[in-house]
């Protein structure tokens, strides 16, 4: 069996995101690493809001296109 070579390793890339968070991490007091955790929260927290509404939005969208093209062959 041929080996593939690699482009993209993930799990290489969250490892080393992991260890770049620690290397800073290290250099926080507690407040900051708090401040830091917060602002990182918000953060996701806002993209996902934005993707569930961008979902939903497509779902509404989806459903009209199907009501639309039902009515159309019904006709």
């Amino acid at each position: 069996m041929k080996s593939k070579i690699k482009k993209f390793d993930c799990v290489e890339m969250m490892h080393k995101g992991a260890e770049n968070v620690k290397k800073n991490l290290d250099k926080m007091t507690n407040e900051q690493k708090l401040n830091y955790w917060d602002i990182r929260y918000n953060e996701i927290n806002e993209k996902q809001t934005l993707l569930r509404e961008k979902k939903d939005k497509y779902k509404i969208h989806r459903k009209q296109d199907a009501y639309v093209t039902l009515n159309q062959t019904t006709s």
